[in-house]
Order: C-alpha cells, then sequence, then structure tokens
C-alpha cells in the first residue's frame, strides 16, 4: 500500500514539473544569434582554427520591417538580437567586397517562445579554392526545447505510471 502512494506521489510531482516547464516556456522571450568567421577551408563549417571575420553586416526583420541591424567587429561575437517574440523572422548577410561566400547568406527562422537560434555566416577570401558548400545553420534544437522535450517525456512516464497504478487498484479491488 505504502509504494502505492508513493507511486501516486511521484505521479504528481512529475505532472506538475512537466506544467511548470510548459508555463516558463510559453512566456519566455527568444534570440536570434549571429557570427561571420573567414572559412580558410571552405567547407562552410566553422572549424576550431578559423577565425571570427569582421565587417559582415546582418540584418534581421520580421513581417512588419526591419528589427535591427549588426556589422561584425572579429572580436566580440556570437552577437544576439534579444528580447523577441515567437515568430518568424529572416535573417540577411551582407559580406565584404572582397570574400566569397561559402555558407546561405539568408535565413528564414521560425523562433519559438525561449529558443535560441545560431546563425554562422562564413566566407573566404576571392579566388581561394572552395570545396563543396553546406549549410552551416545550426537550427538544432534550444535547451529551452530540450528541457520542454523532457517534460513531455515526464508527462507520459507520469501518465503510464498512473495508468499502471489504476490497474493495479482495481485488480486488487475484484479480489
Amino acid at each position: 500500500m505504502r509504494s502505492i502512494r508513493w507511486l501516486s506521489w511521484l505521479t504528481l510531482i512529475l505532472v506538475m514539473l512537466a506544467a511548470a516547464t510548459a508555463a516558463h516556456a510559453q512566456s519566455a522571450s527568444g534570440q536570434i544569434c549571429v557570427l561571420a568567421f573567414e572559412d580558410l577551408n571552405g567547407n562552410g563549417i566553422k572549424g576550431d582554427d578559423e577565425p571570427l571575420l569582421p565587417g559582415v553586416g546582418f540584418t534581421l526583420a520580421d513581417e512588419t520591417g526591419v528589427k535591427g541591424s549588426y556589422s561584425t567587429d572579429g572580436n566580440s561575437e556570437p552577437y544576439c538580437f534579444g528580447n523577441l517574440a515567437p515568430g518568424a523572422y529572416t535573417v540577411l548577410a551582407r559580406k565584404p567586397a572582397d570574400m566569397t561566400t561559402t555558407t546561405e547568406g539568408q535565413w528564414a527562422i521560425s523562433l519559438a517562445s525561449g529558443a535560441q537560434f545560431d546563425v554562422m555566416y562564413g566566407a573566404q577570401a576571392a579566388g581561394a579554392p572552395a570545396q563543396p558548400t553546406t549549410s552551416a545553420s545550426s537550427g538544432g534544437m534550444s535547451t529551452l526545447g530540450r528541457i520542454a522535450l523532457g517534460g513531455l517525456g515526464l508527462l507520459v512516464l507520469a501518465g503510464s505510471g498512473f495508468m499502471f497504478f489504476t490497474t493495479l487498484q482495481r485488480a486488487r479491488a475484484a479480489r
């Protein structure tokens, strides 16, 4: 009987934790961070030995217009456009005149509440040997997204525990 009560309390705590995680995810603002790098090998992916690139202009816009702009200095990046409401955004990169782009130069971003989206723009000196380009935008799941997914997993686990508990109670009552 004690194990059943313990399981009930555990289920209740897990459900409350999942609800708190979901409530936090709905109220948080997001951010889009930009970084430009000199793509020495031209593969479109920032390597540890590839320096930040000054002189790249980034523009952030949504459906109402330009929200902000930033020009890289090659020292203080990544730069984050913060306090953004969830929604659709576009980031546009303007390369320096003497450079060739090795990544995408425009990103369409669907920003979730509390999420961070990282934009990595690569370019190399004009005339440098190029390798096939790949998109280097790192639009993977944010930390908050992972937390929310974990909360959802806990909710499923709690629901399974509750169903097991209910079935066990009914089986004991039927004896």
